[in-house]
């Protein structure tokens, strides 16, 4: 089953990352293997894959169009492309704990071609979805993995970082949270953070949710870490803190790591299998962030922007003897002021696509604080 933003049935995690080096001390079911740029199925005719088939990886707004299509099988071609029929079927059904398609009520859908579109609504907003194949030939009926729809965008955040010395070896700690995940559930991600080459050597990262491997890869000349996470058996369950990991940063020798800016992203995975391939999406967008140590005793607030389409939310830390906060952009050589009060959060929505230039200044003693104004900015990218 292909489907433009999911997958399912007989299907392995193919990141979209391109894995370096030795895959030995590598943890991966014995059926998944390290080729060239990613991870892939064993060509063992015998392996089948009896999964997660990625519960609630497609993320589709409300108003929008998702598009799914079963993909043909080496068993099928001897009957071609018009050998066959097809059944949809959907179910609301809030079961947790198992993808088995006959524990759930299924209510058949007006479609009966080999691919389809469907608008999003609230009302499928974790829904399940599955085809059935049917032979015209034989009769004979096979059915796709379901697949689960959400209309909630996932969303990341960078925390604030903890330092630990030892001996010579300086390393910073940041914190990474994931929210909207179906019943707090996740099967398979690619975390893609870049980090300043100036100030770190090094980045590794230590996952607080159990049950998922990983293979991760960092090229220091170009400050970019990746790390392609999965689990090919159940999914795996995120705390109720939201943590899914603390990303661990190894500083070069005398350099500054306070303010120094680290980006996150999600990267689409895709998947890859005898039937079916696809991608994974979540809905998140990359975040920006400067490396902060306190929330509270900064001499400047410390930012993070979050964004989604036509739209923006900024978070920042707050900063001793400060009256008020204003967030500013720059246009045409200047920095003009946004919004102001005395709030640590700003959200705004009707922005056109396109990438700005954003700084949250404080207001101290009367005075806006403009120092160091352009190397605390971060950049944004909207989409739309």
């Amino acid at each position: 089953m292909r489907m433009t933003k999911m997958a399912g049935k007989t299907a392995a995690v193919l990141s979209a990352m391109a894995i370096v080096g030795s895959a030995a001390a590598t943890v991966a079911p014995a059926a998944f293997a390290n080729v060239t740029n990613g991870i892939v199925a064993s060509a063992a005719e015998d392996f089948q894959y009896s999964g997660t088939y990625f519960t609630g990886d497609l993320y589709c707004a409300v108003g929008d169009t998702f598009t799914m299509e079963v993909t043909l099988g080496k068993e099928d071609k001897q009957y071609g492309t018009d050998g066959f029929t097809y059944e949809w079927y959907y179910s609301t059904d809030k079961v947790k704990g198992t993808n088995d398609i006959s524990k759930f009520n299924w209510t058949k859908m007006n479609y009966t071609t080999k691919k389809v579109s469907i608008k999003m609504t609230q009302n499928l907003d974790g829904a399940h979805i599955y085809a059935v194949k049917v032979n015209k030939s034989t009769g004979a009926k096979t059915s796709t993995p379901m697949r689960t729809v959400s209309a909630t965008a996932v969303k990341s955040k960078l925390g604030t970082a903890t330092v630990k010395t030892s001996g010579n070896t300086t390393k910073v700690y940041v914190p990474f949270y994931l929210t909207g995940c179906i019943s707090q559930q996740i099967s398979a991600v690619t975390l893609s953070l870049k980090v300043d080459t100036n100030v770190f050597s090094g980045v590794s990262f230590n996952n607080a949710v159990s049950g998922l491997s990983g293979l991760d890869n960092f090229i220091a000349s170009k400050g970019e870490y990746k790390n392609a996470l999965f689990n090919a058996n159940t999914p795996a369950v995120i705390g109720s803190d939201n943590l899914f990991g603390t990303f661990v940063l190894t500083v070069k020798d005398g350099a500054k790591y306070e303010g120094s800016k680290v980006t996150l992203a999600l990267e689409t995975a895709s998947l890859t299998g005898d039937n079916i391939s696809g991608d994974i999406v979540y809905g998140t967008t990359p975040v920006t962030a400067a490396i902060s140590t306190s929330s509270s005793t900064s001499k400047y607030p410390v930012a993070t922007a979050t964004t989604s389409k036509n739209a923006f939310k900024l978070d920042w830390t707050a900063v001793d003897g400060a009256d008020k906060y204003c967030v500013a952009y720059y246009s045409a050589g200047k920095w003009k002021i946004l919004a102001q009060g005395n709030v640590l959060t700003y959200s705004r929505t009707g922005v056109p696509a396109g990438t700005y230039k954003v700084v949250v200044g404080a207001k101290i003693n009367g005075n806006w604080d403009t120092s160091n104004i352009n190397a605390r900015a971060i950049t944004m990218t909207i989409p739309g």
